[in-house]
């Protein structure tokens, strides 16, 4: 139906989303008291799809198709007209242009701590601050973001040590961290999903479903590290480097 060209696009674009991550997102809203149904969750869900279509559209990574830095605004825009809650998006954007600045020097320093705070201003606009749950997912989300540096540390050295003015500051860096830790913030997102569920009222077998999701497509988004994983996994590389454009 579509040339060759064209569907690795979508399936870049696709990557980009981080279905992975999504799921457990949708998750953590459902925790929170968020209905499926409701303006919270489906302005919450806008929020953050902006929040990566921004991502995408300053840092330029190698290997992903570009993304209009128009759109993130977009997105948001649709998020506040969906949930109407002026607070929740004023700091959730706020959060997100400032972790956007992660790979300028040092502020890759503080974007566990802003991913935290991210989670924290969703979950406490839905339920309210006085819950447990906003604070332990700020606490996980932040932790998780540091597995996510250990992750893709060997590149953010690179970066630092051609002394590029974009070069990405992490606590592994600055820890002297020597090797990517591949399979770190997968694990930790595993993790993250259980706990999610353990505050809903949801089945068992949802979180289940969803690390066999988060399994499936987490090596969809082109990263360096992956094709670690990949290797470390198999001794070779995966059809996953070269299908879904990763470097």
């Amino acid at each position: 139906m579509f040339s060759r060209d064209v569907t690795k696009k979508l399936v870049n674009y696709l990557g980009q989303l981080r279905i992975y991550s999504l799921i457990d997102y949708m998750l953590m809203l459902v925790a929170a008291g968020a209905s499926p149904n409701g303006p919270q969750f489906w302005g919450a869900l806008d929020y953050w799809v902006g929040f990566l279509a921004h991502l995408e559209s300053v840092h330029h990574d190698q290997g992903r198709e570009p993304v209009p830095g128009i759109l993130p605004w977009a997105v948001w825009l649709l998020a506040t007209t969906t949930w109407k809650n002026d607070d929740v998006g004023f700091l959730f954007i706020a959060l997100s242009l400032i972790y956007a600045w992660k790979k300028r020097k040092p502020w890759g320093l503080v974007s566990p701590f802003v991913r935290g705070l991210q989670a924290l201003v969703i979950t406490g606009g839905i339920m309210g601050y006085g819950h447990l749950f906003p604070w332990v997912a700020a606490v996980l989300t932040g932790r998780r973001n540091w597995k996510g540096d250990q992750r893709d540390k060997e590149e953010d050295q690179k970066d630092v040590n051609k002394n590029r003015p974009d070069g990405v500051q992490t606590w592994p860096v600055v820890m002297g961290q020597e090797k990517d830790k591949p399979f770190a913030h997968l694990t930790a997102l595993l993790v993250t999903t259980w706990v999610w569920w353990w505050f809903s009222k949801l089945p068992w077998w949802v979180p289940m479903g969803v690390n066999l999701i988060q399994l499936a497509t987490y090596w969809c988004t082109p990263r360096t590290s992956n094709t670690h994983a990949n290797l470390t996994v198999c001794g070779k590389t995966l059809l996953y480097h070269g299908r879904w454009g990763g470097r």
